[in-house]
Order: structure tokens, then sequence, then C-alpha cells
């Protein structure tokens, strides 16, 4: 609201206030506010909500909001873990419970900003591309094959996402722009071999509870048999023809490669081999990334420290979306550590030792050692189709028509 001179500004305040209370329930004497300031029960000094309420409309409000009586409305306080820096500063920490509410019920979904190094990669335009990872404050991981149609003035990533249909956060989203794209130079879109990018940023993102990067693994280090956590907004299912605005969160098993080559001849034919630059997760039924996900980490837990996650691979391709028996495909990180840590050395912007990811603190090592913007539109990107790919036309948010045989998870 403008208010052009002082004569109005008292009356341009109470209006303003006016606007921002939103009410809610049967009789409307409800009040939207952030889950944490309703004293509806909590957890470890946590509000705790039921996701599936919000799925039924959650009585008009967003879904970081509680329809809250005027009786349990609570004032904001500084006293609690989340509202000072933070004191832990190692890479692929979580946020296991949330940060300021816990969902119950949310099966195949994260808590609110549980994954801090979960990236949006998106285009200037505000169009979705896929998803990404931050290994460094100034340093993007992702799939060569959602950015080689851009340039580096064309794509932003985004941090602290969690809900597309909201800008009600607790703690902002943050938007940087791209100024380099190092992309792994043989690419093989036949079979999804080397599909990896590095996305070097103009400036640092602020370490903080919600944006903080994952570690990475040793070289050639092995995790099959491992169950690992795959993130993204992609689509659920093939079927359900739509992203999700919140965030996924789904437990899948490591394949093994021979394993999972023997799987994909059943569906590709004899002559199918899995390169050595990919790795496979999943095959367990309803549970696997999808399309709209390419870029996307895969994370397994520490074996020194559990509760700390390395990322051990990247969503590349698959075969519709979780059908038993039938993993999806993913880059190998681990295949590729020597040269990232390369391309860190030679682009990135990162010096301060606090902030390195030449450090240990964000850089699992090899021996064990501003703008916020909503999205308008979500853009697959087009790839032409061949022997193991097929990918839908860009599309509107929520996208319409999908393929249901090999995709790629853009």
């Amino acid at each position: 609201m403008l208010c052009p001179t002082a004569i109005f500004s008292l009356l341009c305040l109470a209006l303003s206030v006016v606007q921002a209370v939103k009410y809610c329930g049967i009789n409307r004497k409800n009040r939207c506010v952030a889950h944490h300031l309703c004293d509806l029960g909590f957890e470890d000094d946590r509000a705790v909500v039921n996701l599936q309420v919000t799925f039924r409309g959650n009585n008009g409000c967003e879904s970081t909001e509680s329809c809250c009586p005027s009786s349990k409305i609570l004032p904001e306080s500084e006293d609690n873990d989340w509202s000072n820096p933070p004191k832990q500063t190692k890479c692929g920490l979580v946020n296991k419970k949330g940060l300021t509410f816990t969902l119950r019920s949310a099966d195949g979904f994260a808590q609110e900003n549980e994954l801090p190094w979960m990236m949006a990669v998106m285009l200037q335009t505000n169009k979705y591309l896929g998803g990404g990872s931050l290994i460094a404050l100034d340093v993007v991981l992702t799939a060569h094959h959602i950015t080689k149609n851009y340039g580096s003035d064309e794509i932003v990533v985004r941090a602290g996402e969690w809900d597309f249909n909201t800008e009600t956060e607790k703690f902002p989203q943050v938007e940087i722009g791209v100024r380099k794209i190092v992309r792994f130079p043989s690419f093989n879109r036949q079979n999804g071999a080397n599909n990896l990018a590095l996305l070097f940023l103009k400036k640092k993102f602020v370490l903080s509870h919600h944006i903080r990067p994952i570690c990475l693994p040793s070289e050639n280090q092995k995790f099959d048999r491992k169950r690992c956590i795959f993130s993204g907004w992609g689509q659920d299912a093939v079927e359900q023809n739509s992203f999700m605005n919140i965030m996924k969160k789904v437990d899948l098993p490591v394949v093994g490669s021979r394993t999972c080559e023997g799987q994909m001849k059943r569906l590709k034919g004899s002559a199918f081999q899995l390169d050595e630059s990919l790795i496979c997760a999943g095959g367990e039924e309803g549970k696997d990334s999808c399309s709209g996900d390419g870029g996307s980490p895969l994370a397994c837990p520490l074996d020194n420290d559990p509760e700390r996650f390395e990322q051990a691979g990247i969503v590349n391709w698959g075969v519709g979306c979780g059908e038993a028996d039938t993993p999806g495909v993913y880059t190998n990180v681990a295949k590729f550590r020597n040269w990232i840590d390369e391309q860190i050395a030679r682009y990135s912007i990162s010096t301060d030792t606090e902030e390195s990811v030449r450090e240990e603190e964000f850089h699992r090592p090899q021996n064990p050692t501003t703008t916020t913007r909503r999205p308008t539109t979500y853009s697959p990107e087009e790839i032409d189709a061949d022997e193991y790919f097929t990918i839908s036309s860009p599309v509107t948010y929520p996208p319409s028509d999908f393929p249901t045989m090999t995709i790629v998870k853009s």
C-alpha cells in the first residue's frame, strides 16, 4: 500500500495490519498464523502438524500455517535454536524434525527445511528446470541434460525452498545467479553416461540452518545395498500428470550394478549395458524419482555419522516411475570426485577458511579425514527421442501429458 503523505501514515499502518490478518475456519473467527505461533501441540519445541490436514485444504491457510483460535496464538520468541546462527558448520547436516514445525503422516515428503542442500535450478524467467545440490556455498551440482540448452546468464538457483505454492515460510528462499557452467565434456545422451554439471554462482550463500552443503563421497566409493534418500519436486507418479509443490523425500535402496543391469536387460533388451558412470537405486513399488526430478540428489548417510549425509547420485533417467524391480538410474558422483575437486579448485570463489569447499567442514575429504521469486511455470527440458530417452514437451504447472515408458527425469 502506498502512503503519499505523513498525514495518512497511521491510517496506512492500521490498514496494513488489517490486510495482513487472514481469518479461517467455519465461522471465520480463527486466524491463519505460522504453525509455531499456535499452541495446538508441541514436541521438542516444534509445533506438530498433520500433513493430511494441509492436503484437505488446511481451512484456507497456507501449508506453513495453522487455523488458530485467538486464545491459542503465541507471541514470536527469539528463545529457540533456529533464531541464532548455526553452531555446526559440518557438511551433510539435516533438520530431521523440521525447523519450526514437525509434520505427522508425512511419508514421502520432506519436513520443513529438512534437507538444506536441496536446490531448485530455474531460468531467470521463473521456469523450473530441475533439482540440484549445494556442495559449496557457491557451487551447485546438477545434471548436464537439464542445463545443456542454456547459458549461465539464463539460470538461477534457489535455496531454502520447501513449498513452491507459498511465500509464508519462516526462513526465506534465496536466489543467486550463475556465473559459469562447467559440464562434464563427454555426456552421452544415448545411455546417460557422464551426466553432470557444476554451476558456479555469482556469490556465496550465507551458511544458515536452512541452507548448507551436502558432503561428497571419496573417489570410487561404493553404496551398494545402502538405504538412501532422494528429494525433489517432480511428479509423484507418471499417471498423476502433475509436479509436487511440497518437496518429496523418498528412501530407496541402492541396487548393485550387476543386478540393475540384469533388470534393465529385461526392459531394454539383452544388448543393454549399464555404463560405469551410473548407479541404480529403487525398484520398490511406488517409491522412485520421476519426471521433473532431473539433477536432484540421492543422499546416503555417512558410515561413521549416520545423522549426516553424502551425495551418492544425481537423478538421471528411468523406465516409468515407481515400478517394482525397475530401479531408477543415477549419475555416480563418486566416479567424478576428482574431476569435481579440480573444477572447484579452479573456479570456486570460496576462499574464506570457514566457507571454503576445500575445508573439512564442507567437503568430506577423500580419505576420511537477492531476491526471492516464485516460479510461474515448470518447464522440463526437451531432449530428442532416441533408444533410451523420450521426454515430454515443456509444460506449464502442473504439466499435462507425460510419457508412460522411458523418460528422462528432467
